[in-house]
């Protein structure tokens, strides 16, 4: 009999402290939910696109800033391939592997293609960063992965 109390009681006590916690649970979104999208002081949307298609890696980047507030962009992407457990940069015959665009205006985009020597592990690193009128410039990253 006593024992039996012992286990009810600790039974209730676990339940109490559980429903305690209860109201401090949130149900996070997935990221495919895309349900909330930080503000930026520049920009409305970077798009960042990478395909092989017949042994040719094709790039693009696209950014849609504010009329009256976005001024330009400058838009890097590197180009690299893995070995094992690394990634190398490929040589796309520009200054560190990397290439670099000045954008000017509130949207712009600018693409990129290379002949690829041979088949494996891909991505695209895209670094964007917009200025503007609207405060600090906004720096935003997107990595693309592709297996050809």
């Amino acid at each position: 009999m006593r024992t039996r109390k012992r286990i009810l009681f600790l039974a209730m006590a676990v339940f109490m402290i559980a429903n305690c916690f209860l109201p401090f649970t949130v149900n996070a979104a997935l990221p495919e939910d895309n349900l909330v999208s930080p503000l930026a002081n520049n920009v409305r949307n970077v798009s960042s696109s990478f395909d092989i298609m017949n042994g040719v890696a094709e790039i693009e980047a696209s950014y849609i800033g504010y009329q009256g507030t976005t001024t330009g962009a400058t838009i890097t992407v590197k180009l690299q391939k893995k070995f094992l457990f690394w990634w190398n940069d490929v040589d796309n015959g520009q200054p560190d592997d990397t290439w670099t665009a000045n954008l000017t205006g509130w949207k712009n985009s600018v693409s990129y293609s290379l002949a690829l020597s041979n088949t494996g592990d891909y991505r695209a690193v895209f670094t964007y960063t917009i200025r503007g009128t609207g405060g600090a410039d906004d720096e935003i990253s997107d990595t693309l992965e592709y297996t050809y």
